[in-house]
């Protein structure tokens, strides 16, 4: 499914990009610091 294959798209992204994020657990993106 593309949904999930976006999630998990964004997931890595935001996974990999070193930025002032604090990564929340759970289907929460980012939350920033």
């Amino acid at each position: 499914m593309p949904s999930t294959q976006a999630l998990k798209i964004f997931h890595y992204f935001y996974v990999f990009v070193p930025f002032c994020f604090c990564i929340s657990v759970g289907v929460l993106p980012i939350i920033p610091c």
